[in-house]
This record gives structure tokens, sequence and C-alpha cells, in this order.
């Protein structure tokens, strides 16, 4: 029993000192500044911040694409035009995803900053344009983290929509920020402990359940978190309607 203990105390140590000095690896987000740079003006930009691990693209962002498309609905509707540019926060790789856990305990404090300078960089030269910075849960957090790292000098330029941000990040409270956590209903937002544990401890049935019949399920889309689903609903809708009527002048 002391050598099995011994063992896993030398495993724990060394996964330890592993996750503090493996090597960093960072996301490219070269299509990122490109996209920034091929943004035609007169467009909103829209900044895409998956949940999870933060690299899903917004056509696979199947938790999301419905918020991102009513926010492009809503200012076409007023022939205010947009484009979704995404935002990747992690690599997809194992030294990526390390080097992301590494970010989450730091509230991703390298890779806010990262964004935040290039959204400067883009508002300097376009000193009349809009961006509406967006996130779902782990995607929210880093959206509050990017916009709170942006000079006060952008307030009226940026936006930031900030959806089932989990409860250990308080939301950035400003006129240009909205937090939506389905009016209370999200538990991960409004931290309801007993519900996700359960979501944690069912997770592993959906797993093999899925696999029986033969469905690609990944262990985040298997937690099932009670109210941290999204849609454009009646609530969600109208709230990010509003907030965009306040700060776009010609949706008034």
């Amino acid at each position: 029993m002391g050598k099995v203990k011994k063992t896993l105390t030398i495993l724990a140590a060394a996964a330890v000192l592993f996750f503090i000095f493996a090597p960093s690896r960072f996301p490219d987000n070269t299509d990122f500044i490109a996209g920034l740079n091929k943004a035609i003006p007169n467009r909103a930009v829209i900044v895409f911040n998956s949940g999870g691990w933060g690299y899903t693209p917004p056509r696979q962002a199947a938790d999301f694409a419905p918020v991102l498309t009513g926010i492009q609905d809503t200012l076409a509707a007023a022939d205010y035009q947009s484009v979704v540019i995404p935002y990747k926060r992690t690599e997809n790789s194992f030294l990526g995803k390390i080097t992301g856990l590494r970010g989450f305990v730091s509230s991703f404090d390298f890779q806010s900053s990262a964004l935040a300078g290039y959204l400067e960089e883009y508002l300097e030269k376009n000193p009349e344009e809009k961006i509406i910075i967006t996130g779902l849960s782990n995607g929210a957090a880093f959206t509050d983290q990017t916009i709170e790292k942006m000079g006060r000098e952008t307030a009226g330029q940026v936006l930031a929509i900030e959806v089932g941000t989990p409860f250990w990040e308080k939301p950035m409270v400003a006129g240009n920020v909205l937090f939506l956590d389905n009016n209370g209903q999200d538990s991960l937002a409004d931290g309801k402990i007993s519900s996700l544990l359960l979501a944690l401890v069912k997770a592993p049935f959906r797993l093999v359940s899925a696999k029986v019949c033969g469905t690609d399920l990944s262990f985040s889309r298997s937690i099932q978190v009670p109210g941290h689903e999204y849609t454009w609903n009646s609530s969600t809708g109208s709230d990010i309607t509003q907030f965009l009527k306040e700060n776009f002048p010609p949706l008034q």
C-alpha cells in the first residue's frame, strides 16, 4: 500500500510540474488578423468566442449559432451589415490544451490582452467602426476579460454580449456590456452547484449512450447544464435587440 501511495504521489507531482513547465502552444490567429484587415467599412465586426476550449468555428457552434444569426439579422433589418470573425484562444492539440488550461487559471490574461491589442489597432485605423465581442460560457468570461483590457476611449465603439458567463467570473458592469443568463435559469452562470454536479454525474452515461448509438459526442457536449442552452427566443432576442438599439443609432 505504501508503494502505491508513493507512486501516486510521484505521478501527481510530475503532472503538476508538467502543467507548470510544459512548452506553451498558442493558436494561430493569422486568419483573424486577416479578417480584420479585410473588414469592409460601415460593417459591424462581430468577434466570436466559442465556449469550451475556444477553437470551435461559428458554423459548428450549434450552441451559439442562433444568437449570432439573430444579431446579424437585427442589424441587417436596419441596413447595418456585419461580418463574423472567430478568434481562437486555444490550439487544438495536447500542448495547446495544456496552455489553454493555464490560461483558464489566469483568467485568460495573455490571450485576452492579445485580442484587445488587435482590436485597438483596428479601431485606430477605422475610428468610425463598431465592434461587437461575443462569447458563450468560457468564451463569455474571455470576452469580459478582453473588454476590461481595452482603453476607455473605445467604449463607444466596442460592445460585449456575454452569454452564460460562469459564476466564478464576475461580468463587467457597463453600458456597453450585456450579460445574459436565461433570466437566472442558467445553472452555470448562477452557481447552482447541485445542478452542476448532477450534470457531471450524468455525463459518462450520455457518452456511453452516444457510443452505443454511433453518435459522435464530445465530453464537453455530454455535460448538459440546465439552462445553459441559448436560442434566439423571446427573452434572449428581445434583450439583445434592445441592447443593440441603445448602442447603434441606426437601429433607433
